[in-house]
């Protein structure tokens, strides 16, 4: 007994798909470095030539320790001059006081006028009133000559130290960088118009531990006014390990989805056998007016980026 084979199906399948628009992902891979989250830029609150650097780049440092030192002998001149100028104010003032106290005296026996006594308690306050002044005086050279030195305003290392001796700093200029604390995060650098934005996962890769993943989220971004620079993203570390330090180079590797994806099949603008010419003109006639829309969507997505 023959056993018969089920006919073939020779009917011809096709598939069919609808052109618009669809969604999808995109993975790419940055280049970065771990910096810390908290980093303090460091500067002289007073210009002056650089004496003294007590630190080097990737010194750990403590809260209050000297860093740096400018040349003290102006501010060391301007204090010593308020220090005689506050002696002298204090020499009038109690002279100042011992008359008038001389003065109500002689008033209370009816010696001196209140002419007279009025003149010495207005001397007497005009004195308070410069040795007030001298004091501030004192008080603001001492500040100048404390600036003289840099102190860390706390504990953490230096990352970045642009400073040498005999350098002439002025007042405010950041001369270096404190990391304060161990919070390390990754910092890419991306093209303005990217799509990755904050709350975008990230899986991070160490070129120096190649057998630690990180997850990452991107928390932070800084602008740029020009198109053409980047943008420098922050990426914060979930538990991040013990042995990531601050300058490591990392990987990271970002996912954004797209919904701005048009797929067209090769074979859909292939003439086929059965197909007639007035088919081919009607679709290709879809397919320009479609790529019309699409153009007018694409320049209205890049001027909302570009705004």
């Amino acid at each position: 007994m023959r056993i018969r084979k089920p006919p073939e199906d020779t009917t011809l399948k096709v598939r069919t798909i609808t052109i618009g628009e669809e969604s999808g992902t995109t993975s790419a891979g940055y280049a970065g470095t771990i910096h810390n989250k908290t980093e303090t830029k460091l500067a002289f609150q007073i210009g002056g030539r650089v004496i003294n650097k007590f630190v080097n780049v990737g010194d750990v440092v403590e809260a209050g320790q000297v860093i740096a030192q400018i040349n003290g002998s102006d501010t060391a001149a301007q204090m010593q001059n308020a220090e005689g100028a506050g002696k002298a104010a204090q020499s009038a003032y109690e002279l100042a006081e011992t008359n008038a106290n001389r003065y109500r005296e002689l008033y209370a026996q009816q010696a001196i006028s209140k002419l007279q006594l009025d003149q010495a308690e207005n001397q007497l306050n005009a004195t308070a009133a410069q040795l007030q002044q001298a004091q501030a005086s004192l008080n603001l050279s001492s500040n100048q000559n404390s600036y003289t030195n840099l102190t860390a305003p706390d504990t953490g290392i230096i990352t970045a130290l642009n400073l040498e001796s005999g350098q002439v700093v002025a007042a405010g200029q950041s001369i270096g960088t404190l990391a304060a604390g161990h919070d390390p995060e990754a910092v890419i650098a991306l093209p303005r118009l990217s799509k990755i934005h904050v709350g975008s996962p990230a899986n991070i890769t160490f070129w120096a531990l190649p057998d630690v993943k990180v997850q990452g989220v991107v928390r932070d971004f800084t602008s740029s006014r020009s198109c053409s620079e980047n943008v420098y993203r922050k990426i914060s570390l979930q538990n991040p390990p013990k042995e990531v330090q601050l300058g490591m180079t990392v990987n990271a590797n970002l996912t954004t989805t797209d919904t701005s994806n048009i797929t067209i099949p090769l074979t859909a603008l292939v003439k086929t056998r059965t197909a007639t010419m007035q088919s081919i003109s009607s679709a290709i006639r879809r397919l320009i007016s479609f790529l019309s829309k699409l153009a007018i969507l694409v320049k209205t997505q890049l001027s909302s980026h570009l705004a």
